[in-house]
């Protein structure tokens, strides 16, 4: 009885699509972990440490692009955590102004 292997010959597969997938999700998880690990931090700062808001988000977002930079992960990382530390300045800049308003 024949086996369904016999036309596979080890070694000889292209797999050059795998590689690059592969390369992705690594790509991805190290954005991931910088980028969740800055925002985790910057709330321990400000629930937990008392940290004003505004220095908690400048410092975090400093640290993610330094470590973007360290880790040589590009520019459009470094543009993505200068934007994320944007939305985070606009979104306490408006909790701050709904807290003075009530």
């Amino acid at each position: 009885m024949a086996s369904h292997n016999d036309h596979y010959t080890p070694g000889e597969m292209d797999i050059a699509e795998q590689s690059a997938m592969y390369q992705s999700f690594l790509v991805a998880t190290q954005w991931g972990c910088v980028l969740i690990g800055a925002m985790v931090l910057c709330m321990a700062l400000i629930w937990g440490a008392h940290v004003p808001w505004l220095q908690a988000v400048l410092g975090c977002g400093a640290l993610s692009v330094v470590a973007g930079l360290g880790m040589k992960m590009g520019g459009s990382f470094t543009i993505t955590s200068v934007l994320i530390t944007i939305i985070g300045l606009i979104a306490g800049g408006i909790a701050t102004l709904v807290a003075m308003l009530i």
